[in-house]
């Protein structure tokens, strides 16, 4: 699937996820590139949207590489091949600018986030965890969701 560090970028998680999304979106469920899908948390989804802008009055609010929604969540993925503190603190924004953006629309679904990337370090991966977002890392030649003890995800 991922066979090089170096291959894991937006564009191939998308590839991976669309190849499957028909089959799967068949069966109620997408099956992701990570070894723990969303959908073993309980969650499903019928709209899997890549290279997400959101343009409020002819002007990018914000943009997401990922976007999964139900008609209970949306999940707002960014994707890094070595995500840093600084790229934690941008997704959160990232999340409350959705959050703003729809609730003009008068759309009430929790939002969630997770933070994708081929190479943690462990201060990344704790400042993730501790923003409430979910964290996605590279196993091999798959992805895995990382979910510890206690874990409690923040919803926007």
């Amino acid at each position: 699937m991922l066979g090089k560090w170096g291959a894991f970028t937006p564009t191939t998680i998308m590839r991976s996820v669309q190849a499957r999304a028909e089959s799967s979106l068949l069966r109620s469920s997408i099956v992701y590139p990570w070894s723990i899908s969303l959908g073993e948390l309980g969650f499903s989804f019928g709209r899997v949207c890549p290279n997400v802008q959101i343009i409020e009055n002819g002007k990018v609010i914000t943009e997401a590489d990922l976007v999964l929604e139900n008609p209970d969540c949306i999940i707002v993925v960014e994707v890094k091949a070595k995500p840093k503190i600084k790229d934690v603190k941008t997704h959160e924004r990232r999340l409350e600018r959705m959050r703003g953006w729809h609730d003009r629309k008068g759309d009430r679904r929790r939002i969630l986030g997770v933070m994708a990337g081929a190479v943690f370090g462990s201060q990344e991966r704790e400042a993730a965890l501790e923003s409430g977002l979910y964290v996605i890392v590279q196993s091999g030649d798959t992805m895995k969701l990382e979910i510890p003890e206690g874990f409690a995800p923040r919803e926007w």
